[in-house]
């Protein structure tokens, strides 16, 4: 007889997610500030250097496994040990060349100078973390976040203590990679001892090579959709790098670090819903989800919008210290649409995962890297990294774009003028309240930003409530 696991209300995962994935920020962005202030520039890049080098030998390990575990086991409960342990191993075979790729021609570069060893470090950092995702992807597809959610914050935790202690006591950029490292590796027990909870082992004797090379067939279309995507997300750094040195990557991080930080609400509504979206069989509750989805998140990133165009040197120098102000600034106000293109688009290649096009989805991302790219060959030697910041929100806007197209095509409506309304209404607002308010940085930011999410949650309670409320479901064959 199956193992019965307990499945939580999508609204109690939504939660769970959204929790841990902000705490988790919260840490990260804490020890980002620490190192922000305790490393020269240089030193700083080189973490970040290192980091989306790592972050692109990881695109390849992870080749969509993933999502296509998430879709099975959502459909499929009762085979999830044996789909968690063929991603974990198949994850892996690929993780150790690509890392080992990663790590040595990043070491080999004439800019590592003495902090070779720091990239091989990071390198095994962030393949502790692929192994970490896949565990919160099980999660995710069993409908109950709260125990994987639990480890991300332990992890994010450690991981941010670490590395403060050890930047206040001047370990440099080696001890920072060493703390992240630690991190990783508590996260990796963390996650393991969360699925035990769920009733979820590895078993290696369900690992068979047909069966890995089969998968790996099947994710082919989404495997390689999965290293363009990543491509698109780190590949600027390392251009930045490549052409304007770490000092360049350390002033670009400082912006990128808080466009990436906001991500963690696109992360939980996206964990969240696409569960819901793979199992329904009508087209009409795919857009009715991911129009709710911009709608509600993004009307919270379009309050970062307004903050970030109206006083981007402000929130610089509050968070990073005035090193930053003048180089990162100009970077922060091109991402400050990063956010809400973001998440448009990774909530369209969600449906069209859902509805079973992932042609489509790799078609969008190759336009958006095609447009990467070329801007960023372009713009970096020119603008450096307000040039990249620019290239990574134009490629956003144009990936979601060209995925709801793709949607329409497939047969799915989105209603994207109900779902835009209140982020513009919202945004506007939070812009006219930061011009309004005669306050210092952190006053003014605070003040305005209160104000206007307090008026969207009235106005909008109604929606939020039903976005939950009939997402959610007393148990997994319940679809709304």
């Amino acid at each position: 007889m199956p193992e019965q696991r307990p499945v939580r209300r999508t609204g109690v995962n939504v939660a769970a997610s959204l929790i841990g994935q902000l705490i988790g920020k919260a840490s990260t962005l804490a020890w980002t500030l620490v190192a922000a202030r305790e490393l020269t520039r240089s030193g700083y890049g080189v973490f970040f250097y290192a980091y989306a080098l790592a972050g692109l030998a990881s695109a390849v390990a992870e080749w969509g496994y993933d999502p296509v575990l998430i879709e099975r086991v959502s459909r499929d409960p009762d085979r999830v040990d044996a789909d968690y342990t063929n991603a974990q191993a198949a994850q892996t075979a690929l993780a150790v060349p690509a890392f080992t790729v990663a790590a040595v021609l990043a070491a080999a570069s004439p800019r590592a100078g003495s902090d070779r060893l720091a990239v091989v470090l990071v390198c095994l950092a962030v393949l502790f973390d692929l192994w970490t995702d896949t565990a919160r992807a099980v999660g995710s597809a069993l409908r109950n976040q709260v125990p994987t959610s639990r480890a991300l914050v332990v992890q994010r935790g450690v991981t941010a203590a670490a590395a403060i202690v050890t930047l206040v006591l001047g370990g440099g950029v080696l001890g920072l990679c060493a703390a992240f490292l630690g991190g990783s590796a508590v996260g990796v027990a963390a996650h393991h001892r969360a699925l035990r909870g769920l009733g979820v082992r590895l078993r290696p004797r369900a690992v068979r090579l047909a069966t890995l090379v089969a998968t790996t067939r099947d994710c082919a279309t989404l495997g390689v959709t999965v290293v363009v995507l990543m491509a698109l997300f780190r590949l600027d750094a390392v251009l930045l790098g490549v052409f304007k040195g770490n000092a360049a990557v350390g002033a670009y991080a400082v912006a990128y670090r808080l466009f990436e930080t906001t991500l963690f609400l696109t992360f939980s509504v996206q964990g969240a819903t696409f569960p819901v979206m793979a199992a329904a069989e009508d087209p009409s509750v795919v857009g009715r989800e991911v129009s709710r989805g911009i709608a509600l998140a993004g009307s919270v990133y379009a309050m970062f919008f307004a903050v970030c165009l109206c006083d981007a040197p402000g929130v610089i120098r509050l968070l990073f210290g005035p090193e930053y102000t003048h180089v990162s600034a100009g970077a922060l106000r091109w991402l400050a649409a990063a956010p809400l293109c973001y998440l448009a688009a990774a909530l369209a290649t969600s449906a069209l995962q859902a509805v079973r096009r992932r042609l489509l989805i790799l078609a969008s991302s190759l336009v958006a890297l095609a447009v990467n790219v070329a801007l960023n060959l372009v713009l970096i030697p020119r603008m450096s990294g307000t040039g990249a910041a620019l290239a990574t929100t134009v490629s956003y806007a144009v990936l979601a774009a060209v995925a709801m197209g793709g949607l329409a095509r497939a047969g799915v409506r989105v209603p994207l003028l109900r779902a835009l309304l209140p982020p513009v209404l919202t945004g506007a607002a939070t812009a006219g309240a930061l011009l309004a308010l005669p306050l210092p940085t952190v006053a003014d930011v605070a003040v305005a930003v209160a104000a206007v999410a307090l008026m969207w949650l009235v106005a909008q309670r109604k929606t939020a409530l039903s976005l939950i409320g009939r997402m959610g479901g007393s148990g997994p064959q319940e679809v709304p």
